[in-house]
């Protein structure tokens, strides 16, 4: 069994593309559904899901066991760029469900669209890391690290998908958020995390998120973020894939 975890960004769909191209048998493409995803995300992962149908893959979307914001209210806390527990406990934890039940004996491999070029922290990562801590022992596989921004990008666009300028949306806003996040977030999305911030009594980033947006609407729009998911790469979200 082949299992992509994935949330429909750049390097799912262009996992999904690299599968196909293979000949790959027996994959699953699993998306957990945070509950906190952008208002406009939900037409990706229907666009990404029949995709995945088209090239012969089964998909599941996995509901988390509480959701962000009641999460959040449990912890009385967001999470931060270096601490980003949120992902272990709304995305390892029914994924490690799912395969638990679907995959007893371990034997899947789980694939996650991983590039080299798209992060300088994993400059070095292998294809391959055999007995994975995060996925009880699984076979963890990057099968994009051998891929070119070029390369990567035409998966992308042989799939029949325009090649997207940021991250994954399945948590929006997310705590790695760039400055162009802010720039470009929809009015449905801050109102949310206004929400929350209020039922909390503390912002979730240095100022309340409408000062947050305030602030970065007013700077000039920044240069093409070459490596928008460093910051993923660099906290405990990392395994699961956030922002792919």
């Amino acid at each position: 069994m082949n299992i992509i975890v994935g949330n429909y960004g750049n390097g799912t769909i262009a996992l999904m593309q690299w599968a196909h191209q293979q000949q790959l048998p027996n994959v699953t493409v699993l998306y957990v559904d945070t509950r906190w995803s952008a208002t406009r995300w939900q037409s990706r992962v229907t666009a990404g899901e029949a995709f995945a149908k088209a090239c012969g893959f089964a998909t599941e979307i996995l509901p988390p066991s509480i959701d962000f914001s009641a999460l959040m209210q449990q912890r009385q806390a967001f999470p931060t760029s270096t601490q980003q527990w949120c992902a272990g406990i709304l995305k390892g934890l029914p994924l490690l469900d799912w395969l638990d039940q679907q995959d007893p004996t371990c034997e899947a491999t789980i694939l996650i669209g991983k590039t080299r070029f798209s992060s300088r922290v994993n400059q070095l990562l292998s294809e391959y890391v055999t007995d994975s801590e995060y996925y009880d022992g699984r076979t963890l596989r990057h099968p994009l690290v051998h891929e070119t921004k070029t390369s990567f990008e035409a998966l992308i666009q042989q799939a029949g998908f325009a090649v997207l300028p940021h991250r994954s949306l399945e948590c929006e806003p997310c705590i790695n958020a760039t400055e162009a996040d802010f720039q470009r977030m929809a009015l449905e999305d801050v109102e949310k995390l206004t929400t929350l911030e209020q039922i909390l009594d503390k912002p979730m980033f240095s100022c309340p998120i409408t000062e947050t947006v305030a602030n970065a609407k007013a700077k000039q729009h920044p240069e093409a973020e070459e490596r928008y998911l460093e910051k993923f790469d660099q906290g405990c979200s990392s395994p699961f894939g956030c922002g792919l």
